[in-house]
């Protein structure tokens, strides 16, 4: 009876400890003021997708009193955005860089997120926001800097549909062995768009940041 008990009790502990190492798939969107190269004030919109171990993660609850993703991974991604924003402009932010930017934050964000044995999986930035002087200006700047380069000299390549989150439809397109990534605008995106829908990028030859989807 004793040798039974014993062995009920290690097959207890292993199920414990089984669970306890159970790696739990996680996110969490952050919303926080951050500032560009010229102290502009802007509205940063992310969210972040992880993996932890269910026992850490329920260490992390205590020590924070339930609220470790606002005590300890916000104020993380924060001051990160901040170091990696400094050294742009509030439209390399908005628009020109901003894919470039996502990258950044995410091997940064990924790094310092190891520190907690956390395993980052995805970062996406939803959403900048700017205020209205700020936003006015730049589309007047992006308006002429646009129509300028494209009608100097334009060309066209191939695009792919890469990445869909939630409204957001990511593509991609390649210019001289070199990759560009590009967000759908509402009036590109149609109806029942799906990963590796092709398309076709007309793109400023000086600049191939600057583009546009051919209808």
């Amino acid at each position: 009876m004793r040798d039974i008990s014993l062995f009920l009790i290690l097959i207890v502990s292993v199920f414990v400890t089984a669970c306890d190492n159970e790696m739990l798939d996680n996110a969490a969107d952050f919303e926080f003021e951050t500032t560009d190269k010229e102290a502009n004030k802007i509205n940063l919109s992310v969210t972040a997708r992880y993996r932890v171990k269910s026992r850490l993660e329920n260490k992390l609850l205590r020590k924070y009193d339930g609220r470790y993703k606002d005590s300890l991974l916000l104020p993380t991604i924060s001051s990160i955005s901040k170091k990696v924003l400094a050294d742009y402009s509030a439209g390399e932010i908005y628009n020109y860089k901003r894919y470039e930017i996502e990258q950044k934050l995410d091997g940064e964000t990924k790094n310092k997120f190891e520190e907690y044995d956390l395993e980052l999986t995805a970062f996406f930035i939803r959403s900048v926001g700017l205020s209205d002087t700020l936003m006015n200006r730049l589309q007047k700047e992006h308006v002429i800097r646009f129509e300028n380069a494209m009608n100097n000299c334009s060309k066209e390549a191939k695009g792919v549909i890469t990445k869909i989150h939630d409204t957001v439809v990511y593509y991609e397109f390649i210019v001289e062995n070199k990759n560009f990534e590009s967000i759908l605008s509402p009036e590109e995106t149609w109806d029942n768009v799906s990963l590796g829908d092709s398309l076709v990028v007309q793109y400023a030859c000086e600049d191939p940041i600057f583009h546009r989807i051919k209808k």
